[in-house]
């Protein structure tokens, strides 16, 4: 049995494989559990199930092992109809087998078969302790089930930071990060250890919450309580998140300069930062110093190319894509869209953006709408209205606001009305003629096509319904409307549509605003106000 457990420790399958035929005893209970645990470490889940299956006495102890392995790999499905059949044969539950059953559900599409383990563990009046208490929180936090996991959470008896651990974790992944802080305040009132993970999550709740104030209090307490070496990189993980979250880069430069070791999160959080802050020749400059430490995830190198694109440095881009293709990352949908959205800055290199959606095995609604996007903005027009037909296609897809805009934006540069108008009627039928992207997008669609009166009625509708709905219009959506309300001929309507984009709304006032209402008093005779208003702009 001992040499059964080295092979699994060195990951040796051979070895594993040449002990389990000169043992011969998969009837022991005991070593047969040995070669199921070392089958499992080796991922060899078919090899472990048939030893499993021909074990003449079947014990919890194997069954975990077993269990634990199609968790591993995702197969919970499989792992469950396993555990079914374990109990038909006459074997009886254990709390141990019970957590493992309940972390398999929480892998599964529904929550019914979660809440069946529940009822039977109730029933069985096994003790709710911290293990099986923290297995049925996740499970329920996996679900959305806030409630329900508080409710475990409160019956596990000698609570201690396992189980809190799990509940803050639970909460912060269900965005009640509010509620995370006060379970960790309550926690240390009642005299639970604080360890590492718990302040580790309370940072990250901090970090979602914006609120640097009390992230600054929690980095006082690690400086003051040091924390163990192997604790430590997690904890500094979690406070450099944090800084970056809070906008306060500079204090997560110096958590990344002062850590002694990093690991591929570390670069990726102050490579992101960095870039979130406007820093992107320092992000750049950080990334080529990881390349001699730590491998780079698909995450990093989005942040990287995301860089490239708002510097315009064309050419790091391209070495990073030629990194991507090396490491093998250029079938994944979020790095090939972040490509695509690079290329489209520079519209000789359409083309390019092209080939990568091409390339791009899994086409996902991001990437889609990445592509629709760099062709309106380097006006390939027809081609949006043309792959927007195969994006039809697709029938796992929905449009979504991005892609109508998209779409609409085509057809107002093709002074396609025919065009536009279905689209606007399509707009209306899936209930976008709300957003303010689409609805500028149909204004502006109107009034390049010569179609003023629907503009008009578009325009007016537009700011009626962003009332409503308290938002607020951006400068494209006024200078649609004062385009529509120039051409025609509605003075005092385009004059109020100015005040309120001045005043009420706050909005950036560019020149062309200025020229939509100098043509909508030079239309109206009225010269000395038009006069005034240029000598007024700011331009």
């Amino acid at each position: 049995m001992i040499i059964v457990k080295l092979c699994a420790d060195v990951l040796d399958v051979e070895l594993g494989r040449s002990v389990h035929d000169q043992t011969g005893i998969e009837n022991d209970a005991v070593v047969g559990g040995a070669i199921i645990d070392c089958y499992v470490k080796l991922q060899l889940l078919e090899d472990a199930r048939k030893v499993f299956q021909i074990l003449g006495e079947k014990d919890n102890v194997a069954m975990c092992a077993l269990l634990a392995g199609f968790n591993q790999i995702g197969k919970s499905k499989e792992g469950l109809a396993l555990y079914v059949d374990f109990l038909c044969e006459g074997n009886k539950l254990d709390p141990f087998t019970s957590a493992s059953v309940v972390s398999l559900c929480s892998n599964l599409e529904t929550e019914l078969s979660g809440t069946q383990i529940h009822c039977g563990v109730i029933k069985l009046g096994f003790k709710m302790d911290s293990y099986l208490g923290s297995a049925f929180i996740n499970m329920y936090g996996n679900f959305g089930m806030i409630s329900d996991a508080y409710k475990c959470f409160l019956d596990v008896c000698n609570k201690n930071e396992i189980c809190g651990n799990a509940m803050m974790n639970t909460l912060i992944f269900n965005s009640n990060d509010l509620k995370a802080l006060e379970l960790f305040c309550g926690m240390r009132e009642v005299g639970i250890a604080q360890s590492s993970s718990s302040i580790s999550y309370a940072l990250r709740a901090c970090g979602n919450l914006f609120m640097l104030k009390e992230g600054r209090s929690f980095h006082s307490y690690v400086i003051k309580n040091p924390l163990e070496d192997d604790c430590r990189l997690g904890v500094e993980n979690a406070l450099l998140e944090m800084y970056v979250r809070c906008r306060a880069i500079d204090d997560a430069k110096l958590i990344f300069k002062r850590m002694l070791i990093r690991n591929e999160f570390s670069w990726t959080t102050i490579i992101s930062g960095c870039g979130e802050s406007g820093h992107f020749v320092e992000a750049l400059g950080i990334f080529c110093d990881m390349l001699q430490y730590s491998k780079p995830s698909q995450f990093t190198l989005i942040s990287v190319i995301q860089a490239c694109a708002e510097i315009k440095a064309l050419d790091v881009g391209k070495q990073a894509q030629t990194y991507i293709i090396k490491v093998g990352f250029e079938y994944h949908p979020f790095v090939g869209s972040a490509l695509i959205n690079m290329y489209a800055v520079f519209k000789h290199e359409t083309l390019n953006a092209l080939h990568v959606f091409l390339s791009m095995k899994e086409k996902d609604l991001v990437s889609w709408s990445v592509m629709l996007t760099a062709w309106v903005q380097n006006g390939y027009h027809k081609e949006v209205l043309k792959h927007f037909a195969e994006f039809q296609t697709v029938p796992i897809f929905q449009v979504d606001e991005s892609i109508l805009s998209s779409c609409i934006s085509a057809a107002s540069g093709l002074a396609a009305l025919d065009i536009g108008k279905c689209f606007h009627s399509w707009v209306i039928k899936v209930g976008l003629e709300v957003d303010l992207h689409v609805a500028s997008s149909i204004t502006d669609m109107y009034s390049k096509c010569g179609n003023i009166r629907d503009a008009c009625k578009e325009a007016i509708d537009l700011f009626n319904k962003a009332k409503e709905a308290g938002l607020e219009p951006d400068g494209v959506t006024f200078t649609g409307v004062l385009a529509a309300c120039s051409h025609a001929g509605l003075v005092e309507e385009g004059c109020e549509y100015f005040r309120y984009m001045r005043s009420e709304y706050n909005s950036e006032v560019t020149i062309n605003h200025y020229a939509c209402m100098v043509d909508i008093l030079g239309q109206a005779a009225k010269l000395e106000e038009a006069e005034a208003l240029i000598k007024e702009a700011p331009f």
